[in-house]
């Protein structure tokens, strides 16, 4: 092994040395910063896909639901408006997460670290969108039920 700049994730133990585990924590194998950058080129590309997928199946998506309104169309959705904005909020937690994997993945392969604000900033979106999932739906079902 060669002398590198090393970093634990788990505590935020950094050095230039040639261990390959935290001294400090003794469980988690330090990266280099060239490991966290080639982490970060799959983050991106994986969260990328995962933005493109899923814009073309919301695209295909809306289509189908308002084919209907077309004249001479066959295609019929049957499901409620409830249906719909469910749907769609899974549609966009998926998209959140490809967003968050992708500026994760660029800010890793640009500085060669990660990056705990990012982290703790998708996971808080997450529990918000969860959340505010709920609450839209309950809001939704409310409505239609009138």
């Amino acid at each position: 092994m060669k002398l590198e700049w090393r970093n634990c994730f788990k505590c935020g133990y950094e050095a230039v040395t040639q261990q390959s585990h935290c001294p400090r924590c003794r469980k988690i194998r330090l990266r280099t910063a060239g490991e966290i950058r080639l982490l970060g080129l799959l983050l991106t590309f994986l969260g990328t896909i995962l933005l493109i997928m899923m814009s073309v199946i919301t695209v295909i998506y809306a289509g189908l639901i308002y084919a209907p309104r077309t004249p001479g169309s066959s295609i019929k959705f049957t499901g409620t408006q409830t249906d719909i904005a469910f749907a769609f909020a899974i549609f966009a937690i998926v998209l959140s997460i490809g967003f968050f994997f992708t500026l994760a993945g660029v800010w890793q392969m640009i500085f060669g670290r990660r990056n705990k604000v990012l982290l703790w900033l998708g996971i808080a979106l997450g529990f918000t969108l969860l959340i505010g999932g709920e609450v839209f739906l309950a809001l939704i079902q409310t409505v239609s039920e009138k």
